[in-house]
């Protein structure tokens, strides 16, 4: 999913899964390979999840303050 301004700037990137598996580091590659064919600066990553995220990817997120996680606990 991409965050679009008034201008038509992709302004954000993001991941929503609605699985039994968590989210896991390998979905980050998939999003910044995005932003390459779309020929973008990587903008804040965003990470939706009903389930949660692998360890990996809470620590990518703790050393990154470009991505972010939101799980559907998150959203009450």
């Amino acid at each position: 999913m991409a965050a679009i301004d008034a201008d038509g700037k992709v302004i954000a990137l993001g991941s929503c899964k609605w699985s039994t598996n968590p989210h896991d580091a390998a979905e980050l590659d998939k999003l910044q390979t995005v932003a390459q064919m779309l020929d973008i600066d990587l903008r804040p990553l965003y990470f939706f999840d009903r389930t949660g995220f692998s360890k990996r990817l809470h620590q990518i997120a703790r050393e990154r303050p470009d991505v972010h996680l939101l799980a559907t606990t998150d959203m009450d």
